[in-house]
């Protein structure tokens, strides 16, 4: 009977060890570069943040979405990374797809609250697109990301955010490792102590620049502590910013107490050899 039990408790085990492994496993495909893990609809980017944000292995690991996704203005989805420990470290391409209708309502939360896609990106979002986003946030609030220490390539956001604290197009901070290329946003910053329209803080990369190539043509209706596309911080004695680029717009910003507004109008700064947009 004893022979019998100590059985049962290690095929019960052997289950439990199972569901474990397996209760986020349900994409196609095995992460790999050449068959990255296929994410198709809106409860397959609820199991990404549910497995990063439960301390999931990441690192070296491919994520790839393979068509448009309509989020339908669902607030039930949560960032993906939530704390440094579970920072995103994988590689996650948008394969040139849309996420519309991204919502995050967030309003009595307290100070700390951040809204945004991913939370801490360590590794690399590329090729995405997010519009008619709508982020409300009593803390900080962006569309793509909220601390950037990885690279955000060929990314872009439409939609509105307001943050009582920290609000940006892109992400709320790109930091000493981070490198933001080929980007560009058109939201309107509606609300923030500390606004931008890019990049609320950017730091110089460790790289060479910091964001390069990329532009910001939404609205920043605040004007104190402001910016219409980043704030410049400071870091590494390297350019900060390369190429960057902000619409022109009829207000007058007051950058941070001691940070500089960085970026050009692009009006001013078209020429022939230089895509630009306004």
């Amino acid at each position: 009977m004893k022979i019998k039990t100590n059985i049962l408790s290690f095929a019960f085990c052997l289950f439990c060890i199972t569901i474990s492994t397996n209760s986020f496993a349900q994409w196609q495909g095995s992460g790999t570069y050449s068959n990255p893990y296929q994410i198709y609809t809106f409860n397959d980017m609820k199991a990404l943040a549910d497995y990063v944000n439960s301390n999931g292995v990441t690192d070296n690991k491919y994520w790839k979405l393979m068509n448009d996704i309509d989020f339908n203005f669902d607030t039930t989805f949560i960032r993906i990374g939530v704390y440094t420990e579970t920072s995103f470290s994988g590689i996650f391409d948008g394969n040139n797809k849309i996420i519309s209708n991204f919502r995050m309502y967030h309003p009595n939360s307290g100070g700390g609250n951040v809204s945004s896609l991913f939370g801490i990106n360590d590794g690399t979002i590329k090729n995405l697109g997010v519009i008619n986003a709508n982020i409300l946030s009593s803390g900080i609030a962006n569309v793509i990301c909220c601390a950037n220490n990885g690279q955000i390539e060929n990314c872009f956001a439409t939609g509105i955010v307001q943050a009582a604290t920290y609000s940006s197009g892109i992400c709320f901070g790109n930091g000493e490792h981070g490198l933001i290329r080929g980007c560009y946003t058109d939201v309107d910053i509606q609300e923030g102590q500390y606004a931008a329209g890019f990049c609320a803080e950017t730091f110089s990369s460790d790289q060479g620049v910091a964001i390069f190539n990329s532009y910001s043509i939404g609205d920043v209706y605040p004007t104190n502590n402001a910016a219409p596309f980043a704030q410049d911080i400071g870091g590494y004695d390297h350019n900060y910013n390369k190429y960057c680029y902000y619409r022109e717009q009829n207000r007058t910003y007051t950058p941070w107490p001691g940070y500089t507004s960085v970026g050009r109008h692009i009006k001013d700064y078209c020429t022939i050899a230089i895509s630009c947009f306004y």
